[in-house]
């Protein structure tokens, strides 16, 4: 058959040459891969040749998922980014009976991408993140409450505050902290529940704070 025409690796023909093909024209076929070598990685080539490079700005060259080859992939926000922190503006009073209760968190301190809304964290890149939240109690309670991280409306994580020994009326502060693996478009809050009366700290610098980043 007659010998194939290229210019570049690319267009080389993979069947080529046919077991039929006449040994006079094996020359021909050596010299047709030297042309494509030289094409496709010039003399003047400083730096390693990345084919397609076209509307890929914000793509970087890795390896899929199965490992078996080299492809194109978006570039995914950097560990730390995705941070917020807020602190509560006001007394949030809980009571029996109500079960879990969205904690609300008002006072914007970091929220660079502006993830948090209505006290819920929407998870803007899937990844490991890194939750925390902190209260102290505006009254005296009967430590008999409970705090927890919740993806999607189900608890994650829960700290329970017990101290039925004692029986006093006291206050105390309680703190939650979790890493949470996370999808895009996952939806975490914090919320508390109690069996008697909470009342968590927002004002009188009885500061409650929430805070969050992704790890990686």
């Amino acid at each position: 058959m007659a010998l194939e025409s290229a210019t570049y690796i690319s267009e080389l023909q993979k069947s080529d040459p046919k077991g039929t093909d006449l040994v006079s024209e094996g020359d021909d076929h050596l010299r047709l891969i030297k042309k494509t070598l030289q094409n496709s990685f010039p003399v003047a080539l400083d730096a390693p040749l990345i084919p397609d490079i076209t509307d890929k700005g914000s793509h970087v060259l890795a390896t899929n998922a199965d490992a078996t080859a080299i492809e194109w992939t978006e570039i995914q926000a950097k560990a730390g980014e995705q941070f917020f922190r807020y602190w509560k503006d006001g007394n949030q009073a809980i009571s029996s009976g109500q079960g879990w209760v969205r904690v609300t968190y008002e006072v914007e301190k970091e929220d660079a991408d502006s993830v948090w809304d209505a006290s819920t964290f929407t998870v803007g890149v899937s990844g490991l993140y890194h939750i925390e939240a902190n209260w102290r109690l505006a009254t005296a309670a009967i430590p008999d409450h409970d705090m927890a991280i919740r993806v999607n409306g189900e608890v994650w994580k829960q700290l329970s505050y017990t101290d039925y020994n004692s029986g006093t009326m006291k206050f105390h502060s309680m703190q939650i902290y979790s890493p949470v693996l996370l999808t895009a478009g996952d939806v975490v809050d914090i919320a508390a529940k109690t069996e008697s009366e909470l009342a968590i700290g927002g004002g009188n610098n009885a500061l409650a704070a929430v805070s969050g980043y992704r790890i990686r």
